[in-house]
C-alpha cells in the first residue's frame, strides 16, 4: 500500500450506472483494488475479469488490501455533507 502502489485508471463501462449515484448527489468512490497475483500481473498473460467465471482473486492479500483502501477512503472522507465544498 502507499502512494507507489496507487495508478489511475483508465475509463472503462464496467460500471456504467455508477456515475448516477453522483449526478442523484451521492457522495461515492469505486476503488478497484488488486487482487492477482503480482507475477501473474507481470507476466503479460490476458487475466480474466471481474465478471468473468475464471476470475479467482489471491484471497488474503486481496482482502488486505480491501481493508486498508477501504478505511483509508472512509478516514479521509468521514465528513458532514456541509463541509464537502470547503
Amino acid at each position: 500500500m502507499g502512494p507507489d502502489s496507487a495508478v489511475e485508471m483508465p475509463a472503462k463501462i464496467t460500471s456504467e450506472d455508477f456515475s448516477a449515484y453522483g449526478r442523484a448527489g451521492v457522495r461515492a468512490v469505486l476503488l478497484h483494488i488488486g487482487a492477482v497475483d503480482p507475477a501473474e500481473l507481470a507476466s503479460g498473460a490476458k487475466l480474466p475479469d471481474l465478471h468473468s467465471p475464471k476470475w479467482f482473486p489471491e484471497l488474503e492479500p486481496t482482502l488486505r488490501s480491501l481493508v486498508a483502501g477501504g478505511s483509508s477512503h472512509a478516514h479521509g472522507t468521514a465528513r458532514p455533507p456541509e463541509s464537502v465544498n470547503e
